[in-house]
Parts: structure tokens; C-alpha cells; sequence
């Protein structure tokens, strides 16, 4: 008997796949990275340090006197008893999107942080940067210029994905560089584009 297949053994037809966005990243289009970090303590006194000086930078608004000298006092105890709460006060998100901002590339839209103790000295930090795109030529130019230039294969997803873009044209990881007192290992970091609702 022949083991070809025979008319009702047929396989399953292949649908196509629905068409996918190409995440290229045009002007007026918005997009949200989410980076998550595990941040290990390795100097819990300069993790301190820095966290209280960052706290004395800060400006209270449209508190009375009292109020904000008691907030300021809650603030830093929570600050020498939580690294969680210390890493979360030395953490700026937007810290290496500089050029990005001051060439006009893209505005800020929000920006969202949380730290959270895993366990003695390591905390899960997560923070959101959404961002519109103004001017996406100059985001690409940006990451075509920190890319080396021998990178082919790099410079082409550079012209595919606005994700790749970003991520060339800012560091993703660069807000943990300024943290003393830390190592920090790299969890997950995902580009995804806003959709606003047509009104």
C-alpha cells in the first residue's frame, strides 16, 4: 500500500498572517519604552548619599512650611531604610535623551517609575518614557551616528524599527550609570506605539 497521501489527507491550509504594523516610527506617531532593571546594592551608604542629595534638590509646591518639613522628614527615613526608595530618588529616566530632546526629535509625554525591594539588596526598578515623535529623520541621524559605521546589519534595522532607532539614539540603560553604590543587570526593554483613540 502506497503511504503517499491520499485526497482527505491533505494538510491544513496556511493562512497568512494579519499585516503587522512596521514599528518604523513616523512624526506625530507615539511610542512608549519600558525598561526593567535588577538593580543590585552593593554600597548602601553612597545609594544613601546620592538619594539625599537628590532629595535636597527637590521643590516642593503649594505646601505649607510644617507640611513640607514633615513630608521632607518621612522622605528621608524611607530613604535610609528602603533601598528600594533610594534607587527609585537617584533615578532620572530621561537621563541620556538629551540630544533627542534638544534637536527637537521628539516631545515627552509621560514618564512613570517604580522600584520594588526582591530581596536584601535587590530591587526590581521599571520605568515607562512616552514619547511623540516630532521630527523622525533626526531620531535615525542620531542612531546612525552612535552606531559604528561598519554595522550594516544594524544601520539597516536602524531604518526599520523606530525601536532599534531609540535605542541607538539613547541608551536605554543610561539612567543607572549615574546610581552609585549599585550593578545593575538588564531584565527587558520593549518599545510598543501608543494608539490614541480617533475622536
Amino acid at each position: 500500500m502506497s503511504n503517499q497521501a491520499g485526497l482527505f489527507d491533505l494538510p491544513d491550509p496556511i493562512r497568512p498572517r494579519p499585516p503587522t504594523r512596521s514599528g518604523r516610527g513616523r512624526a506625530r506617531e507615539t511610542f512608549a519604552r519600558t525598561v526593567v532593571t535588577d538593580v543590585s546594592v552593593h554600597d548602601a551608604g553612597a545609594l544613601r548619599a546620592e538619594a539625599s542629595r537628590a532629595l535636597d534638590h527637590t521643590v516642593v509646591i503649594g505646601e505649607a512650611a510644617d507640611a513640607e518639613d514633615d513630608e521632607l522628614r518621612d522622605l528621608r527615613e524611607e530613604i535610609s531604610t528602603s533601598p528600594a526608595a533610594a534607587v527609585q530618588w537617584c533615578l532620572e529616566p530621561t537621563i541620556g535623551m538629551g540630544p533627542l530632546l534638544e534637536s527637537g526629535a521628539i516631545r515627552l509625554d509621560m514618564i512613570d517609575l517604580s522600584a520594588e525591594e526582591e530581596s536584601a539588596g535587590l530591587v526590581r526598578v521599571t520605568w515607562t518614557v512616552t514619547a511623540k515623535i516630532l521630527n523622525a529623520v533626526a531620531v535615525r541621524e542620531l542612531a546612525l551616528t552612535a552606531c559604528p559605521a561598519t554595522d550594516v546589519a544594524t544601520h539597516a534595522e536602524i531604518e526599520q524599527s523606530f525601536a532599534a532607532a531609540w535605542h541607538w539614539a539613547a541608551d536605554p540603560h543610561a539612567p543607572l550609570a549615574a546610581i552609585p553604590g549599585v550593578t545593575w543587570t538588564s531584565v527587558e526593554v520593549t518599545v510598543e506605539q501608543v494608539l490614541t483613540r480617533a475622536r
